[in-house]
């Protein structure tokens, strides 16, 4: 039995109940909900006072950020809500330079509509941090973040099967969700799922493996979506390299060095691997030529356009979520207030040099935090870990697209829930300093005498 230090008494507003962690989770499920359209809806067509979807959606992040707010408020005068705050300050910046650059911005409600929603994230983060204090705390958030993934993965498919019209999975511009959007959503998912499973092994992340990787892989298949499985191959196999046993990382290598060699035995001139690549490349390209390909999809040149596009505001930008000083673009042969189409580049062009700066701070001091953190023994390294491979998959799908500086999507509740859970193990970790005494022992172990009953600690 590992020794396990005593955890130093706090005062009552300090620990926020079991409920505290699973109401922004809550919250993370309805904006989820608040991503999809009906089919046939065309935005740029119907004004927001006609538009049914719009105000629903408005609704639902206002009910959310009344939900959040009254939460977090609520903790106002515990110590952790201050140290959240410290924590989390350059997100809190750069969310106050969102809102500022509405002076400026050619385009005031799309500005501040944008800004509001990244406010309820970042809310909902600040709700995530403030209740997430351990490696127990962070299972329930993972869980819930698996489960919300799972259940519009599942919603999705059907869709696609039982009602072909709603254009679900499709990247039809006017379907209830985009196809690129569906999969990164799923790519995330199955991150999530199976380093759940490798690193903290919690009964739930059993339960939910298998028809999760089931629902999860049809609709990265049928999306097809090269950018996200792109980031998610590494990722999950770093993962299985770090967390996996050793037994089995020592005999899936030399189950691979066995049937590589028992292949070349039977097919020398490798036809069958060469039919097999030629079949992969086609569904990859997606009926694209070489050159379209070779141009990124379009990307180059709209990247051209917004880098000339940045350098007529290189500091301040444009405005947030604004692409030029008019709000709008020409690139793909239309006039409009386009994104990026690279999280990077939307950050320099809407928000300028002072924007990308805290916006680069916000990353560092949240995911640097939590891993110099896990190696000093006050914080879980399996999570920090986790963490890390979900900005890593960011990252990658970010050189892409616009990311969780576009609209808000699922993968942008994602993310901004692993920025309030890892600011919650960093706000642990230096309340953990700052008692004089170390926890780590029983941060990193999960309490055994509060015993979950889907994760059978």
């Amino acid at each position: 039995m590992p020794t396990t230090l005593t955890i130093p008494p706090c005062d009552a507003g300090s620990r926020p109940g079991r409920r505290f962690v699973w109401m922004p989770l809550v919250c993370g499920w309805l904006l989820m909900l608040a991503t999809y359209s009906p089919p046939g809806r065309d935005v740029q067509e119907v004004p927001v006072e006609h538009d049914p979807a719009a105000i629903t959606k408005l609704v639902l992040r206002l009910c959310v950020c009344g939900m959040l707010g009254t939460a977090v408020m609520a903790t106002w005068r515990s110590p952790r809500f201050r140290e959240a705050l410290r924590v989390m300050a350059p997100w809190i910046c750069f969310l106050a330079w969102a809102v500022l650059s509405a002076l400026w911005t050619p385009l005031l409600s799309v500005t501040l509509g944008q800004a509001f929603s990244l406010g309820v994230l970042m809310l909902m983060a600040g709700a995530v941090a403030i209740g997430c204090r351990d490696e127990q705390d962070a299972s329930r958030v993972l869980c819930g973040l698996s489960v919300g993934l799972l259940v519009c993965s599942a919603a999705l498919l059907a869709l696609r099967l039982a009602v072909p019209a709603s254009a679900a999975l499709s990247r039809d511009a006017f379907g209830v969700a985009h196809s690129t959007n569906s999969s990164a959503a799923a790519a995330l998912a199955v991150l999530l799922l199976v380093g759940s499973r490798l690193a903290g092994g919690w009964r739930w992340s059993r339960v939910v493996l298998l028809p999760g990787l089931a629902v999860h892989g049809v609709v990265l298949v049928l999306a097809n979506n090269r950018l996200s499985v792109a980031g998610l191959v590494p990722t999950t196999l770093a993962l299985f390299l770090i967390f996996g046993p050793r037994g089995w990382r020592s005999f899936s290598m030399a189950a691979v060095g066995a049937a590589g060699a028992l292949y070349l035995g039977f097919d020398a001139g490798l036809s069958l691997v060469s039919d097999a690549v030629a079949g992969v490349a086609m569904y990859a390209a997606r009926g694209q030529s070489a050159q379209e390909l070779t141009m990124l999809s379009g990307r180059a040149e709209m990247w051209q356009v917004m880098w000339e596009s940045f350098l007529r505001s290189p500091w301040i930008g444009h405005g947030y979520f604004t692409c030029s000083e008019t709000g709008e673009v020409y690139v793909w042969y239309a006039w409009g207030n386009w994104t990026a189409h690279n999280v990077w580049l939307q950050a320099l062009v809407s928000t300028g040099m002072v924007g990308l700066t805290l916006l680069i701070a916000g990353l560092v001091r949240i995911y640097g935090g939590v891993l110099i953190a896990a190696t000093t023994g006050k914080a879980p390294p399996k999570i920090a870990i986790l963490l890390a491979a979900v900005l890593g998959w960011c990252l990658v799908w970010g050189f892409g697209n616009e990311s969780y500086l576009g609209p808000l999507q699922p993968e942008s509740v994602v993310f901004f829930t692993c920025v309030g859970m890892g600011a919650g193990l960093l706000v642990t970790a230096r309340e953990t300093a700052a008692a004089g005494g170390s926890r780590a022992a029983s941060v990193i172990a999960p309490r055994r005498g509060r015993r979950l009953a889907w994760e059978g600690q």
